[in-house]
């Protein structure tokens, strides 16, 4: 059991759990949401300060991880089960999210124009928190529109111990995340009435996309019909339809789409749809 434990302890290291001490704090509920067995982490707890000292702590330094490793080794179905997870220790009262922080970068000779927000939160009993800043809207960049980094602090030692360089990848998993969850129990309901199989979009940009892949990962033999203000559901339902196998058709309108759909998802920041 030994030998065990020490095994789950090289993995949860991996993953910002830097000591011992970290991951004795970690309630076994915690741990087995890892996919830890519940006697292997009771064991884990026992043997806690036999598993090595804290050296390669705060000591080792923190962990960066670049956005090319994100992307290869993330994906909206690994973010589902977390994210649901969070809803719930949020119902139960358990999650600490303070307002989020907002930084208007005013457009100048030198600067701008832009937005910054800063974003932090702590699951009670985690081993770590995590604190993100996300910038977005610096249209006039030449580049991508913004950029976001994650940091991922100790919770029992306040040390850093990972940067994700994600440029917000990890932001549009979590929101694709969170329309998988609503799919998964609202369309239950619409299943009681006869029907929730038609998917429909409205705006069909980045996070559209991973709504989709949210929605394959939840209801895998879903059909989608989408529209978009500036005409880009044409490309998105070719392009989503080959990537995730299911059916999509582009509406001529925003109205027929709605006709069409059971579930609706919503992803755009216009306020006026010009085609009705």
């Amino acid at each position: 059991m030994d030998a065990v434990a020490k095994d789950y302890a090289s993995i949860l290291r991996a993953e910002g759990y830097d000591s011992p001490r970290a991951i004795a704090a970690t309630p076994v509920a915690e741990l087995e949401r890892k996919r830890i067995r519940p006697g292997h982490a009771r064991a884990m707890h026992a043997c806690a300060e036999d598993l090595g000292s804290d050296e390669g702590g705060a000591s080792a330094g923190v962990k960066i991880f670049d956005y090319d490793t994100i992307v290869k080794s993330l994906s909206v179905a690994d973010a589902i089960e977390t994210v649901e997870d969070a809803f719930c220790k949020l119902a139960q009262d358990k999650v600490d999210v303070p307002m989020p922080m907002h930084i208007t970068i005013d457009e100048t000779a030198t600067a701008g124009p832009g937005d910054c927000h800063v974003k932090g939160g702590y699951v009670s009993g985690a081993a770590t928190w995590t604190v993100k800043v996300a910038s977005v809207s610096f249209y006039k960049s030449g580049g991508p529109p913004g950029g976001g980094v994650f940091v991922v602090m100790n919770a029992v030692t306040g040390q850093p111990c990972g940067i994700f360089q994600e440029n917000r990848f990890m932001t549009d998993l979590r929101t694709g995340a969170a329309g998988g969850i609503a799919l998964k129990h609202f369309g239950l309901a619409a299943d009681a009435l006869g029907s929730s199989n038609t998917i429909g979009f409205i705006g069909c940009g980045a996070i559209a996309k991973v709504m989709a892949r949210a929605a394959k990962a939840v209801r895998p033999d879903f059909k989608g019909v989408c529209y978009a203000p500036d005409g880009s559901h044409e490309t998105f339902a070719a392009e989503m339809s080959a990537e995730l196998g299911v059916p999509f058709t582009a509406a001529d309108s925003a109205s027929e789409m709605c006709a069409e759909s059971d579930i609706i998802y919503t992803q755009t920041s216009v306020t006026q749809c010009p085609n009705l």
